[in-house]
C-alpha cells in the first residue's frame, strides 16, 4: 500500500523528534508536504491530515471502522489503565461515552461557574501589588483545585489535600522520573525498587490508586444522591442493562478526568493572558464587555460575553490543546480524498495545521478574536478538541473554566506582563504547545478589593 508522503528518517529519529520538537517537526513536514504526510513511530504508521474536507471524512466515518493505537495504548496504559474511555473501543467506547455524557452536558457543567470563579478569587486574595507571579504556577493551583472539587466534590481533608498533591506531581512531572520519555521506550520500565525511576513511577500510581479507590468504596457505601459532582453523576449512571461502572472503570475515567482536564487549560489560559497583556486594542475590548458584568460568572454565558469567548476561541485556534486529534487505526478500507487507506494504517487529524490554513483563517499567525465574531466556522475548520466519536469528551468544562478564570482574573486585578521578549515554546509530545516562561505578569493594582460571583 502506498501511503501519502512517508517522510525517510529512521522510525527511531522520528520518534525521538516526536518527543523532543513535536511542534518543529510537524510544522517542517506540513511545510515540505501539505495537507497529508505520513511519520512512523511505532506499530503503524501515522497518516496526518489536515484539510478540513479530509478532517470532515475522518470525524464522520462510521467509527466500527476504526480501532484504537497500539502504539499509543501502550504508552498511555501505564497512567491511563485499560478501561478508560480514551483507551477502550467498539461497543465498549460506546457505552463509556453514554454513561459518561451525562455528567458533560453543558448545562450540568455549568453548575460549576460560581465554584470556578471562588477558587479563582482565592488565589487572588493572596496576591499583592507590585509582584511578578509565574501566570502558569497560579494558574496550575487554581485548576488543579477546581479539577478535584468538580470531579470529587470534596473541599478539604487529608484525602483532599493528597490528591492536589498527586495533580500537582502529574502535571510538574515529578511522577515521571525520566520524563514522559519513561512512557516512549520499554527499556526505561524496568522496577529495580522504589529506587529506580520506573519503581519511583509505580509507587505514584499506586498511591494514586489508592486515594481513587478509597473514594469510590466510601461513595458506594454512602450514596448522596443530593451531590452534584461528576463522581457521583459516574455512580448513579446505568446502561441499557442496568449495569453501572465497575471500580477498575471508573478508576480508569477518574484518571483521564485528573490528568487530562487541567494541564492543557492552565496553558490555555496562560496564553489568553499573554495576548490580552500584548494588544491593547484586545485588553480595551474585553474589559469594557466585563464591565457590563455583574460578576464574573455571567461569562458563563456566551450570549452575555462574546468577545470574552472569541478571545478564548481564537487563542485555542492558535494553541490548541493537542496538536493533533487522537489516533485512529483503520480495520476496513477508508477514504479520505484522494486516499484508500488499508488495515494497520493509522489516522488523525491535526488541528494545530488546519487553524493555520490562510484560507480559513487569514493572517494565521495573528490574534484577532473578531474572526470568531464575523463568521461561524465548521467543526471540521476549527476543532480544537478533536471530532467525531473521540472528540474530548471534557471539553465543555474546559471551555467554562478558560472563560471564568479569564473573567474573574481581568475584573479583579490590572496586570502587565514582565517581559515584552518573544515567549519559548515548551514542548510535549501528543499535547499542546505551552509557553516555557510560564508567563511571568506583574501584579499592578486590585481593580476591587474582592471578587466574588453572584
Amino acid at each position: 500500500m502506498k501511503l501519502p508522503n512517508v517522510s525517510k528518517s529512521p522510525k527511531i529519529i522520528q520518534r525521538l523528534e516526536w518527543v523532543t520538537d513535536f511542534k518543529r517537526s510537524f510544522e517542517r513536514r506540513a511545510a515540505r508536504y501539505g495537507d497529508t504526510f505520513t511519520v512512523n513511530l511505532g506499530d503503524e504508521p501515522i497518516v496526518v491530515l489536515s484539510h478540513p474536507k479530509a478532517v470532515e471524512q475522518l470525524y464522520t466515518t462510521n467509527p466500527s471502522k476504526f480501532g484504537m493505537s497500539p502504539t499509543l495504548y501502550k504508552v498511555a496504559l501505564p497512567i491511563a489503565g485499560a478501561r478508560s474511555i480514551s483507551q477502550v473501543e467498539g461497543e465498549a467506547h460506546r457505552r463509556s461515552r453514554r454513561l459518561l455524557m451525562p455528567a458533560f452536558h453543558h448545562k450540568t457543567i455549568r453548575t460549576h461557574s460560581e465554584l470556578i470563579c471562588e477558587l479563582t478569587s482565592e488565589e487572588m486574595q493572596k496576591w499583592s501589588t507590585g509582584e511578578t507571579k509565574v501566570m502558569s504556577d497560579v494558574l496550575k493551583k487554581i485548576s488543579i483545585k477546581t479539577i478535584v472539587k468538580c470531579v470529587f466534590g470534596i473541599t478539604g481533608g487529608l484525602r483532599y489535600e493528597k490528591l492536589l498533591n498527586v495533580l500537582a506531581d502529574l502535571e510538574g512531572g515529578r511522577a515521571f522520573p525520566l520524563g514522559i520519555w519513561i512512557l516512549y521506550f520499554d527499556f526505561l520500565q524496568k522496577d529495580w525498587g522504589s529506587w529506580s525511576p520506573w519503581g519511583k513511577f509505580l509507587k505514584f500510581k499506586q498511591g494514586m490508586d489508592d486515594l481513587i479507590y478509597a473514594e469510590v468504596e466510601e461513595r458506594r457505601a454512602n450514596p448522596d444522591l443530593a451531590r452534584a459532582d461528576i463522581l457521583n453523576m459516574m455512580l448513579a449512571a446505568r446502561d441499557e442493562d442496568g449495569n453501572g461502572m465497575p471500580d477498575e472503570e471508573l478508576r480508569d475515567d477518574l484518571v483521564a478526568l485528573l490528568n487530562g482536564g487541567h494541564s492543557t487549560t492552565v496553558a490555555s489560559i496562560a496564553w489568553a493572558l499573554h495576548f490580552i497583556h500584548s494588544l491593547p486594542e484586545v485588553k480595551a475590548k474585553l474589559m469594557a464587555e466585563l464591565a457590563t458584568l455583574e460578576s464574573p460568572a455571567e461569562a458563563a454565558s456566551v450570549e452575555k460575553a462574546p468577545y470574552t469567548n472569541a478571545v478564548c476561541q481564537e487563542t485555542i485556534r492558535l494553541y490548541p490543546p493537542s496538536l493533533i486529534s487522537l489516533l485512529r487505526v483503520v480495520k476496513a478500507p477508508v477514504q479520505i480524498m484522494d486516499n484508500t487507506f488499508e488495515p494497520g494504517v493509522a489516522l488523525t487529524a491535526s488541528m494545530y495545521l488546519t487553524h493555520r490554513r490562510p484560507d480559513l483563517f487569514p493572517e494565521p499567525e495573528k490574534f484577532r478574536p473578531e474572526r470568531f465574531l464575523e463568521r461561524k466556522f465548521s467543526n471540521f475548520e476549527y476543532h480544537p478538541f478533536g471530532g467525531g466519536s473521540r472528540m474530548c469528551i471534557g471539553y465543555t468544562l474546559a471551555q467554562l473554566e478558560m472563560r471564568l478564570i479569564v473573567a474573574t482574573i481581568m475584573k479583579g486585578w490590572d496586570l502587565e506582563l514582565a517581559s515584552n521578549e518573544p515567549v519559548k515554546f515548551a514542548n510535549r509530545a501528543f499535547s499542546g504547545i505551552r509557553p516555557a516562561c510560564g508567563i511571568p505578569m506583574v501584579m499592578k493594582k486590585a481593580i476591587r478589593s474582592t471578587v466574588t460571583s453572584k
